[in-house]
């Protein structure tokens, strides 16, 4: 390694050379005589944006004649404020300044009682020189030299931990946030999902990338991320290309008056899905992964037996219908009262839901005793819901069985009538 102390010899020849005017000239050679007497690899471009992470403040005092202090470490990567401050009662009437090689290039200077500084990324390793750029600060001005070691250190790979979200369709377009560790924040960073390239790649900061996913066939495949030193990390079966579609549901039949809890099986299915059953909402709609939806079912038909498309519906727009998925079946229902009435548009409360009251008034075993116009009210329970809803039912029944009513059938929304057919 070249002695920084070589750099004496060339100052005073530029000093002789008319090292007082303070033009760009004499900067340029002050850059190269830096170049020369430094030593280092190829350097590595300053980040577009220095992010403050590993931060190291380095103060100069420049003197007459000398910088202290006149040698400092720092390490690769180090975001560094180097500051050069000049006392008020130096002898020097212009101040002093410092002019790095690859760092400082374009130099900085402090007048007397003042500082000046600067901010930079230590992106390459070496040994870097720096001088004073005053040459009329006075005649020792070529002792004041100076070097920064920058200590080169392994940067370490990338890492990712997750993928939101993990799935979404075989035609690509889904927008994802990746997270992680050491994302570099400048240069070229690649993201493949398997081996192909994602789009719209944008490296917020050292843990989260943001990408658009390629089209590729219906797979769960890994997803890595290439630094731009060409380092990878990669996050195995990360995200799964699936088409939105329903498999399955388990049970896939259940009570006309709804409340049967319900899972789905399938795969693209999105936080904030909804479902619906025959074009009424299901309730309780739980997304607990991509492949599976735990829904409670709606209220279905009153009175009838069936098959209803069951539809999942994604937040992004996107939905899939397993056609007649769920049946609704009619539970059976218990007559639990009979009251005389003769006001068939009445309804009623179904007063005591625990059981059946034991009583038949308005029932004859003697059909010929009733009068066939008589209107009387039924009171029935549904052994899974309608009980428990406190819903007076009211049904079309046939007083004729002895001592009790026979249900014959029930009209749409579970209203009807109680009448003697003798």
């Amino acid at each position: 390694m070249r002695k920084i102390a070589g750099v004496l010899i060339v100052l005073a020849f530029v000093a002789s050379a008319g090292f007082a005017d303070e033009n760009s000239e004499h900067l340029d050679h002050l850059r190269a005589m830096m170049h020369a007497m430094s030593q280092h690899g190829a350097v590595l471009p300053q980040p577009q944006a220095i992010q403050q992470q590993a931060t190291v403040a380095i103060e100069i005092i420049a003197v007459s004649f000398d910088f202290s202090p006149s040698s400092f470490s720092v390490n690769q990567g180090d975001v560094v404020t180097l500051t050069v401050s000049v006392p008020r009662d130096d002898p020097s009437t212009v101040g002093h300044g410092v002019l790095m090689d690859t760092y400082v290039e374009d130099g900085m200077t402090a007048r007397n009682g003042q500082s000046a500084s600067k901010t930079f990324t230590a992106t390459t390793p070496g040994t870097f020189a720096f001088v004073c750029t005053q040459p009329s600060c006075g005649g020792g001005h070529t002792s004041m030299i100076g070097q920064m070691i920058v200590r080169a250190v392994s940067n370490p790979g990338p890492t990712v931990t997750s993928i939101v979200p993990n799935t979404g369709p075989t035609s690509g377009g889904t927008a994802v946030t990746i997270s992680g560790s050491n994302f570099q924040t400048s240069g070229t960073t690649l993201v493949r999902f398997d081996t192909t390239p994602a789009t719209a790649i944008t490296v917020v900061d050292s843990t989260t990338i943001r990408a658009v996913t390629p089209a590729h066939n219906e797979q769960t495949v890994g997803v890595r991320v290439t630094n731009p030193d060409g380092q990878t990390g990669t996050l195995p079966q990360a995200f799964t290309f699936a088409d939105l579609k329903i498999t399955s549901l388990s049970p896939n039949t259940g009570s006309t008056s709804g409340g049967t809890n319900v899972t789905i099986s399938g795969s693209a299915f999105q936080s904030g899905a909804t479902v619906t059953f025959g074009g009424v909402a299901a309730t309780n709609v739980n997304v607990v992964n991509s492949n599976t939806i735990i829904a409670t079912t709606p209220l279905g038909p009153a009175t009838e037996q069936l098959a209803v498309d069951v539809v999942v519906r994604n937040p992004d727009g996107t939905s899939t219908t397993l056609s007649r998925g769920f049946t609704y079946s009619v539970p059976p229902l218990v007559v639990t009262s009979i009251n005389e009435g003769r006001d068939p548009e009445s309804r009623y409360d179904a007063g005591d839901r625990t059981g059946a009251r034991g009583r038949n008034s308005g029932c004859r075993s003697d059909c010929g005793r009733i009068d066939c116009r008589e209107i009387g009210r039924v009171h029935v329970s549904d052994r899974t819901a309608a009980a428990a809803r406190g819903e007076a039912l009211m049904f079309i029944a046939d007083c004729c069985a002895k001592d009790r009513p026979t249900l014959k059938r029930p009209l749409q929304g579970g209203i009807g009538l109680i009448r003697s057919t003798c």
